[in-house]
């Protein structure tokens, strides 16, 4: 949004994105390995039942054969996610949709926060050449987070407490 040639109201100061994936289909990609498994299972099976209620809702928009064919991630982004946001495809919405190509033209002052242990995203999540070319862009890749985790041993998240940082300096 910030990047995308929207008007951005001046009630905006700065934003903050945590555990992005930047790239659309590295992250695809990222989800369908081995060490993501476990992860896969539970987000296309969570997809998929509430998929299976919304056909119920709107037979004539998806048949159930259709859902059927859903075995992967993937397959939910070819079969749902593309087609109901008028995407030609999986790989079309994944570069379409990627945040990736609107990191240039941010002008509001952004931190990116990605961990470098985030099993989800791939190389290309973390948008190092965007960051140095961009004064708006700062992005932050600690070794540890994980995917949102970012856990602390006080009673805060480090993004949270970074988040609140981070909008004192652009206030």
């Amino acid at each position: 949004y910030l990047g995308d040639g929207s008007v951005v109201p001046s009630q905006v100061k700065a934003a903050m994105a945590v555990s992005v994936p930047c790239d659309l289909s590295g992250s695809a990609k990222a989800l369908h390995t081995l060490k993501n498994l476990p992860y896969h299972i539970n987000f296309k099976w969570g997809l998929v039942s509430r998929l299976k209620l919304k056909q119920k809702q709107f037979p004539e928009a998806i048949t159930k054969a259709k859902i059927k064919t859903i075995k992967t991630l993937n397959d939910f982004d070819e079969v749902y996610t593309s087609r109901a946001h008028g995407f030609k495809n999986a790989q079309d919405y994944y570069e379409k949709a990627s945040s990736l190509q609107f990191l240039k033209s941010i002008k509001t002052p952004v931190l990116v926060l990605n961990a470098l242990n985030d099993s989800f995203l791939s190389k290309n999540c973390y948008p190092y050449k965007e960051a140095e070319q961009n004064p708006f862009l700062y992005l932050e890749t600690p070794a540890k987070g994980g995917h949102v985790g970012f856990i602390s041993w006080n009673d805060y998240y480090y993004n949270e407490k970074r988040a609140l940082d981070f909008f004192l300096e652009c206030k």
